[in-house]
């Protein structure tokens, strides 16, 4: 099968047509401007990478029968000041067509603002996610940061939204997770599952921060198995903020 994601952001930058990779009443929708038809956001997206004299740095890629994953850094100048931000790309497939693309990155590092994100797709109770993930998920669930630490290889990293600055590998993790869950857990309801064995991504809605009911927040993570069955990688994509009263 054709994968109409591979190397759709570095084509788009290089102002290449992409239009045929999509079906006709195809849809996409980003963090900064919302649902748009496809001949829009190509014009839009076109105009705001040249904009941010963007470089486009592909990541990863999971494609399945139904869906794909794609991750990008993005590198750009944004209002005189050099940002990495990370971009996440959920596509929804109609044969070998694109049916419906969505698109996931924090507006932190733009605006140094969190926006809330509605959610784009509806949990499904049905899905869960395989090993090693399942338990991860379990371990945010319940707010224990050992154990979510403990499905790592000693190596392994998990980076936050806001970029390759906020990542944090090897015993620097706890770091990290400590004070994330120090507030409670964070459940989050799955939507989409797409897992070709070596790596997993899903789709979420996140709702709750400990005791804290939140207004629901779309969101995705991606989850990179090693050999062993560990994690060597988690990389979230959402603008997902705690509650303040929860650390204050």
């Amino acid at each position: 099968m054709r994968n109409p994601v591979s190397g759709l952001y570095e084509a788009l930058a290089a102002n290449a047509a992409i239009e045929d990779r999509f079906t006709a009443d195809a849809t996409v929708d980003t963090p900064l401007r919302g649902s748009q038809p496809v001949t829009d956001w190509v014009r839009d997206e076109k105009a705001w990478l040249d904009e941010q004299q963007a470089a486009v740095h592909a990541i990863n890629h999971i494609v399945t029968n139904t869906h794909a994953s794609a991750e990008y850094s993005l590198a750009i100048t944004y209002q005189a000041e050099a940002i990495d931000l990370p971009l996440h790309l959920v596509a929804e497939f109609d044969g070998e067509q694109i049916a419906s693309l969505r698109a996931y990155h924090s507006t932190y590092p733009l605006t140094q603002e969190h926006i809330v994100r509605a959610p784009l797709v509806l949990p499904n109770e049905d899905l869960h996610a395989a090993a090693p993930v399942g338990a991860y998920e379990a371990a945010m669930a319940e707010g224990d940061p050992a154990a979510l630490d403990a499905l790592f290889e000693p190596d392994g990293y998990v980076r936050e939204p806001a970029g390759a600055a906020f990542r944090h590998q090897g015993v620097d993790r706890m770091g990290f997770y400590g004070p994330a869950f120090s507030g409670g857990p964070v459940p989050l309801q799955l939507c989409t599952i797409i897992d070709d064995g070596a790596a997993l991504a899903f789709e979420y809605v996140c709702d709750q921060w400990g005791p804290a009911a939140l207004p629901p927040q779309a969101g995705s993570a991606v989850y990179v198995r090693s050999p062993s069955g560990l994690l060597e990688a988690v990389r979230i994509y959402d603008d997902v903020s705690p509650p303040p009263e929860l650390f204050e």
